[in-house]
């Protein structure tokens, strides 16, 4: 899908029709087959690579030509963005993708297999302090902002279900709790790849020209950076929860288990108590009371003691 957009007087964003409109400053791309891709490529004259990235969900974040000073030069800048979807186990995880954001003179190209919120919010207006899609740095540096906050974002709803899961793993270990547990750390290990990637991206930013000429692209960096570094720091902390966690998860399995076996083997005991004085009592030889007419009374009496005896022995010990 490819959709076309341009600025009126009052600097909102409005859809066009006709993408080859001279007034297009914006084309967003989601979900495009290779023809599609191609067919743009070659108009605007750039290799197809920097769109077809966009719908690689194993690409890395990565620049091209970002050095270029020249306004004509094509330049390419792939991010890495959070998204929530749902797993194949029906559960909750969070996943990446990448971004491309093109720019050249008086162009602006961005591709994704999923329009980013923050993307789709510069589109239908709904900021309240707009981007202006006609400068390209500030564009790209507020679009990589939003990425970092997103990041932290969804870490925090990721902690908040990590604390959710500590309390039920209390109150239950099944196994619901360790595939919610396996996504979650999942999701981590997606979030740290890419935060990873997405690092050096804005490091080389900072030392490029055409990023920061002048104080506000370089503060708006460096607060890139500091979310960033943020994102970081509560992946490895949330990582080391979750490693806790995953702990005491097998050791609640054990010990539930090991409960389950001491029972069992309790009841064992108990029943084997009757078997063995029935097979005793059984016997092809003299035994006592089997002459007497209460004979049956007393062995069972005898059964009933010795079976009370043990149970009560067995729960002192905390067998039961």
């Amino acid at each position: 899908m490819i959709k076309a957009y341009a600025v009126d007087e009052n600097n909102r964003i409005q859809q066009v029709e006709n993408r080859k409109e001279d007034h297009v400053k914006w084309i967003h791309i989601t979900q495009s087959n290779e023809k599609e891709l191609k067919m743009i490529a070659d108009e605007y004259h750039f290799p197809i690579d920097y769109l077809s990235s966009a719908f690689d969900s194993d690409e890395v974040a990565r620049y091209e030509n970002v050095e270029n000073l020249d306004e004509s030069a094509w330049r390419l800048l792939i991010l890495l963005f959070p998204i929530k979807v749902i797993g194949k186990s029906g559960l909750v995880e969070y996943v990446t993708r990448p971004l491309s954001i093109i720019t050249s003179k008086g162009i602006l190209i961005t591709a994704s297999l999923s329009t980013p919120h923050y993307i789709q919010d510069i589109i239908d207006n709904f900021l309240d302090h707009p981007v202006d899609i006609q400068d390209h740095v500030q564009f790209t540096l507020h679009v990589a902002m939003n990425i970092a906050d997103r990041y932290i974002y969804c870490l925090k709803e990721i902690n908040h279900a990590t604390e959710l899961l500590e309390i039920n793993i209390s109150r239950s270990s099944d196994s619901n709790q360790l595939l919610k547990m396996m996504e979650l750390q999942k999701s981590l290990v997606y979030f740290d790849t890419a935060i990873n990637t997405n690092h050096p991206v804005i490091s080389k930013l900072q030392e490029t020209e055409y990023f920061i000429s002048n104080e506000k692209s370089k503060e708006l960096l460096r607060d890139v950076r500091v979310q960033n570094m943020q994102a970081e720091n509560m992946i490895r902390q949330t990582l080391k929860l979750l490693g806790q966690i995953s702990d005491t998860f097998s050791s609640v399995i054990s010990n539930n288990l090991n409960n389950t076996m001491k029972f069992l083997t309790s009841v064992t005991i108990v029943m084997t108590i009757p078997s063995l004085v029935g097979a005793l009592w059984g016997m092809n030889v003299p035994v006592p009371w089997q002459k007497n007419g209460a004979g049956f009374l007393i062995t069972m009496t005898i059964i009933i003691l010795l079976s009370i005896l043990t149970t009560y022995w067995l729960k002192k010990k905390d067998y039961f």
